[in-house]
């Protein structure tokens, strides 16, 4: 089980789950930083990354389940998301 919270506010468009993909950004500490970097700074092991699931809405990454990722302050969104099984 994963969760993660988004900040209603930063929101644009739907959301949706994916992949993260090369040159993904999202807005860390309110800074946009590059996904690839956060995920080598926080020690995420390489074979890990391909696993990992975006959040994302039109603009970038909004969170990464599975990965420490605060929501700013504010009205929070919080998504659960559960890996059966041969699903």
């Amino acid at each position: 089980v994963a969760i993660a919270g988004l900040a209603r506010d930063s929101l644009r468009g739907a959301l949706r789950a994916r992949p993260l993909a090369p040159g993904d950004r999202m807005e860390w500490h309110g800074i946009v930083r590059k996904v690839s970097d956060l995920l080598v700074n926080a020690k995420v092991p390489a074979w890990e990354r391909p696993q990992l699931v975006a959040i994302a809405d039109s603009e970038r990454v909004q969170a990464i389940l599975g990965f420490d990722s605060p929501p700013g302050g504010g009205d929070v969104l919080w998504i659960r998301a559960e890996r059966r099984p041969g699903g």
